[in-house]
């Protein structure tokens, strides 16, 4: 946010050489007027500030107040208060759309009640302007990229990675003790088909040792990969490999039509980088249990508002969208609240 001085300062009309005449405009003296970087002027030349600008008095308020350490940003000045929302459907396809918000619900209803004089239907709701959104964690995914990969006798792999918001249905409540073993980082997922490493997949909380897991995975199984050009449809033309497991791979169980194995954690990961993964879990949960308590106060004011007005209709949805999947459109996590009253 910006002072008071800055406000003045930085508006077109006002220039370096014109802040003089700026200060005669409003009534104060050249001295006085760069003292509001720091100080708030009285009511009346606030307002004639505003005028001389022709900027909203509560731009300038805000400004004000910014100068005096009042507040700090716009959080300060806003939340908790409430506006009044105007929300504009198309009559044909149903569709709507957020077009205006006003400080009075008089003009919210000045709009709504005379929507008959558009060609849309406008629908109106009371909001309170929240401190911020939930903010949830990010897990991290790693998979084995055989579209570059060269494996050899060195193990040398490509691997990839991706973070996705991670919401009740992902995140994993572990005892003391599964923390201990694994630092919830999940053991890789290796699908296997005609005996060819087709897919390695892993995810956790640190991203780092996401990828590491992945890479000393593909490492001990180098000699098995499938090649880059070979997917399940052709792997089976290749001649079957039915060389023993290494020591550490598991057989897991089916998947689908393919053979699964697994690799336990504690055979790819140190102690110690056990213990740091542990570490990044437990921080993405406590930004967790804030990111729930923010979506309950949230629900609440939601619940509240349908049980305000049975005479409109009212339809809120809360949607948190994994990173990776917000192209495809894929919600993680989507609450709906609704009610019809006319």
């Amino acid at each position: 946010m910006t002072t008071l001085l800055e406000l003045i300062s930085t508006h077109p009309t006002v220039t370096a050489t014109s802040m003089g005449d700026f200060a005669q405009r409003v009534g104060v003296s050249r001295a006085t007027l760069y003292r509001w970087d720091s100080r708030m002027p009285p009511p009346e030349v606030m307002r004639r500030v505003a005028d001389a600008l022709d900027v909203p008095y509560g731009q300038v308020l805000a400004a004000g107040l910014r100068s005096t350490g009042h507040i700090d940003t716009v959080d300060d000045l806003l939340v908790g208060l409430q506006v009044h929302v105007v929300n504009c459907v198309d009559r044909d396809s149903e569709r709507s759309r957020t077009v205006a918000a006003y400080a009075t619900e008089a003009e919210m209803k000045l709009l709504v009640d005379n929507d008959s004089t558009y060609r849309f239907e406008m629908e109106g709701q009371t909001v309170t302007i929240a401190a911020r959104a939930p903010r949830l964690p990010n897990q991290y995914f790693a998979q084995l990229n055989r579209e570059g990969t060269t494996a050899g006798p060195s193990g040398k792999v490509c691997v990839d990675s991706h973070s996705a918001l991670t919401g009740p249905t992902l995140f994993d409540e572990l005892s003391d003790d599964e923390l201990a073993a694994t630092g919830a980082m999940r053991p890789p997922f290796i699908v296997v088909s005609n005996g060819y490493v087709m897919r390695i997949e892993t995810r956790g909380f640190d991203e780092v040792l996401a990828q590491k897991m992945i890479a000393r995975a593909a490492s001990l199984l180098h000699d098995r990969i499938a090649p880059p050009n070979v997917d399940f449809g052709t792997v089976e033309n290749l001649p079957a490999y039915d060389a023993d497991l290494p020591p550490g791979v598991r057989e897991r169980g089916p998947f689908h039509s393919s053979r699964t194995l697994e690799i336990a954690v504690q055979d790819l990961l140190s102690p110690e980088e056990i213990a740091q993964a542990a570490a990044a879990y437990r921080a993405a949960r406590e930004v967790y249990k804030v990111a729930v308590r923010e979506i309950a106060v949230f629900d609440e004011i939601l619940e509240a508002s349908l049980d305000d007005d049975e005479e409109r209709t009212w339809t809120f949805k809360t949607t948190v969208l994994p990173v990776a999947a917000v192209d495809e459109g894929e919600p993680l996590w989507t609450r709906d609240h609704s009610e019809v009253g006319r």
